[in-house]
Formats: C-alpha cells, structure tokens, sequence
C-alpha cells in the first residue's frame, strides 16, 4: 500500500551536511576558546538535537548563546551556499518516486539555512513544502508539531504518511505523529537509531 504522503528530513537525510555544520560549529566554539572536539559535537549535540544554550551550559558560557549563534550561522550558511551536495541515492530517488505521492519536508534547520541551502541545490523544486525549524517553534522534534504541520499542507492525514529521518529523533517524532517511520542509516547516524525505526534502509533508492 502507497503512503499518501512522504515527508523527509533534510540534514544528513538528503544532504551531506554535517561536516559543513561541524565546521561552523566547532569554530565558533574556538573563536571564543571554548573546547569541543569532534567526538563530543557529534554524539552530545548532533545526535541528540541539543540546543545551542545546552551545549554551552558545561562551559559555563550561555552568554555568549548569542554571539557564538551568529558567528556559527553566518559560516555555516555561507558552507551551505558554496560547498553543499545531495547524498549520491537523493535525485534518483526522487526522479522515480510517483508524482501522485506528495511530499514535504521537515527539518529542525532554520529558514536562513534553507534560503542558503537553495543558493546551491533546487530544494524547492522538488519540495515545495518546507517545514523549518521556524515553524515549529517552539515543538520541535521529537514533539510532531512539524509532521502535523506539514501533512496539514499536504492535505493527508498523518496516520497514512511515512517520515524518513537519521536520527532517533526522527523516528520519535513519527512515533508521535502515529506516523510511519523509515530510518537511513548514514555515517552519523547511531547505531541505537534502529531500535526506535519501523524500518532500516541503508540507501534511498530502496523506497522507489
């Protein structure tokens, strides 16, 4: 049975985003000597979703929450605009799927980063709907705010759409939503990621 709907996250789902976030991050920690190391970025905020301001809290630097967030998302933004790529599975994988089936994206990524992200890429093209963090504010993922949000766009009702996502949080906000999940296994997504997935590909091209 078809969905009626597919609704996929963006980062590290569809783009290969992470080293350029990675980079802006770790940098904008140095540029106020704050110590964070790959390791730490990658399984302590990356992969759980932590907000800039929880991130800083062991550092006793909440701060300066507002000029590390400029400085990283000033970098990051011009990463997105210049050196950004599609997973090699993404385009193949949307030219098959049927044009009958709707989808959308939702993202816990901030509206200037999509504005960046199509400097480089034609996101809109294939994803006329765009659900961002600015949207969702202040229910973000695991809450299913952007889910609900975004197959209210599509005219279906959530039961019957799938979500694809990377991460655990992904697959919560689906569970959430009373929605399918699909998780993509990439390089960063954790190997505990699986227990919360209705089901684990390892390519995109598998959903055609």
């Amino acid at each position: 049975m078809q969905p009626a709907a597919f609704l996929f996250d963006l980062d590290g789902t569809l783009i290969d985003s992470l080293p350029l976030y990675e980079e802006a991050y770790l940098s904008a920690f140095a540029a106020h000597d704050l110590p964070l190391d790959i390791e730490t970025f990658r399984r302590d905020i990356y992969c759980k979703g932590l907000p800039l301001k929880s991130a800083l809290a062991p550092h006793k630097a909440t701060h300066l929450n507002n000029s590390i967030r400029a400085g990283r998302d000033a970098h990051y933004e011009h990463l997105l605009a210049t050196k950004l790529r599609w997973f090699p599975d993404v385009l193949p994988l949307l030219e098959a799927l049927p044009p009958s089936i709707p989808r959308a994206i939702v993202t816990g990524s901030h509206r200037s980063y999509v504005k960046a992200i199509e400097r480089c890429l034609p996101l809109s093209k294939y994803f006329p709907t765009i659900i961002t963090a600015d949207e969702m504010d202040p229910y973000f993922k695991p809450h299913p705010h952007g889910l609900f949000l975004a197959a209210q766009a599509l005219g279906a009702e959530p039961q019957h759409c799938v979500y694809i996502g990377d991460q655990v949080f992904d697959m919560e906000a689906a569970r959430n939503a009373k929605m399918a999940n699909i998780l993509i296994a990439r390089e960063f997504t954790p190997s505990y990621a699986r227990d919360h997935a209705d089901r684990v590909i390892t390519s995109l091209g598998e959903l055609a």
